[in-house]
């Protein structure tokens, strides 16, 4: 009963499955309708536990948030030498319940990244590629992304920006 034992997986089909073009065809629109009826009853198979990581230029901030998106448990670590200090993120993983999903913040995404994005080896190198436009903190987020997929190589990771919220300010409010 170790931590695979208590993932899941759900698919429904392929990208036209649930299309307006499509509902119509071969009992989509049943099967859809099930589908989220079914899940809807079982909303614990798609609560998800996030590890919620924020390094900063010396500190790094771990949160775990429950389905509801509360706080069950924190800490935040004042002198963080990097992506090879795994001690105190393992220590800390160890005290905590099964998480599904990982989310880092990253200061910088450039024009290319102006929304979350699932962190794979080619997302994450063209992140570096971006460390000359916030040099005391991209490497951190990026030693943090490292450390953490070190630890937890099996969960998704994901990486939200903080220029992804500047670049979706209305003009009026971003000048």
């Amino acid at each position: 009963q170790g931590q695979a034992a208590k993932m899941r997986l759900v698919v429904l089909g392929d990208a036209d499955f649930a299309t307006n073009g499509q509902l119509a065809n071969a009992g989509n629109a049943t099967l859809l309708a099930d589908t989220m009826n079914w899940l809807i009853e079982r909303e614990s198979l798609i609560a998800v536990r996030v590890l919620v990581v924020n390094a900063g230029s010396s500190s790094l901030k771990l949160r775990v948030l429950d389905p509801a998106d509360r706080t069950v448990a924190s800490v935040q670590v004042q002198r963080w030498s990097g992506e090879s200090d795994l001690d105190p993120v393992a220590e800390f993983l160890a005290g905590v319940d099964a998480i599904e999903a990982v989310g880092h913040r990253i200061v910088h995404g450039g024009a290319r990244f102006d929304r979350p994005v699932l962190l794979t080896p080619t997302i994450t190198a063209r992140l570096r590629t971006l460390t000359d436009l916030a040099p005391l903190h991209q490497p951190r987020s990026l030693a943090a992304v490292a450390a953490v997929h070190r630890l937890l190589p099996q969960l998704p990771a994901v990486g939200c920006f903080d220029t992804a919220f500047h670049a979706t300010l209305p003009p009026a409010a971003s000048t």
